[in-house]
């Protein structure tokens, strides 16, 4: 749980960090990455490192007894209690504004959603919670925040004219599942692709295998339905030009 790391690390609660196995940690950055309140966790795991490996290299320095001198007067035990009394406050306060932060960026990712985009997308993602765009292409994410899988928009002509298809992946390699957005294509072609349940063959489907069988290309996985050839080429080659140009921004 990278957060609860930096958490305790902002806070100066290094020995807290422990708990919550610090040492398993060797420094990728993914969490840093993909943190949608952008904090900078990966440092502040650093500086709790750092901090953990001076408190072991103070604790195995030989230490010189200091007796303190005759009439002295001891210090107040209520005196020492106020570093401690101190850090448990502001990690109060730390843990407040955490919880106020987090509350608001998933406010503003579900306000920065489009609405329209979100709803094809829990068409082909139906556990998806929100999506954070870059470079064009949605990461989708679940309602605890993990990586589901990517969507984004392929444009093409097809018989009639242009059209624009969405398509979600579930990984770099396999087609989650596409819906065409906007098509002019005749009617009686159109429907002949959607009763023979064309686009359900691009469930599941790998990229490399995105081409109509028996097409010049050398064959694919993908059958067209006779008297709607030129439509359905049209889709697979969108689908497919679509996903090998945004899978190289994955990368």
């Amino acid at each position: 749980m990278p957060n609860m790391l930096a958490m305790y690390a902002k806070a100066g609660l290094y020995d807290y960090c422990k708990d919550y196995h610090i040492d398993y940690c060797f420094g990728c950055g993914t969490c840093a990455r993909v943190c949608p309140s952008k904090i900078p966790l990966l440092r502040y795991i650093n500086i709790a490192k750092r901090e953990l490996t001076k408190e072991v290299a103070k604790n195995n320095a030989p230490r010189m007894t200091i007796r303190p001198e005759k009439g002295a007067k001891s210090e107040p035990k209520i005196k020492k209690l106020y570093p401690i009394v101190f850090v448990i406050v502001l990690a109060a306060i730390m843990l407040t504004l955490l919880a106020l932060v987090e509350s608001d960026t998933r406010a503003k990712l579900e306000s920065y959603q489009d609405q329209q985009t979100l709803e094809m997308i829990q068409q082909i993602f139906p556990e998806v919670s929100y999506y954070i765009l870059e470079e064009d292409i949605c990461i989708i994410y679940n309602n605890v925040r993990n990586e589901i899988g990517y969507a984004f928009y392929g444009e093409g002509w097809g018989y009639g004219g242009k059209m624009l298809i969405l398509v979600g992946l579930e990984d770099k390699e396999t087609i989650k599942g596409i819906i065409v957005v906007s098509h002019i294509e005749g009617w009686q072609y159109w429907n002949s692709l959607a009763e023979s349940n064309y686009f359900d063959q691009f469930i599941g489907l790998r990229i490399e295998d995105c081409y109509l069988k028996y097409s010049y290309d050398g064959g694919g996985q993908v059958d067209g339905v006779t008297g709607a050839t030129v439509s359905s080429m049209a889709v697979v080659d969108i689908v497919r030009k679509a996903a090998l140009e945004n899978i190289e921004y994955l990368d």
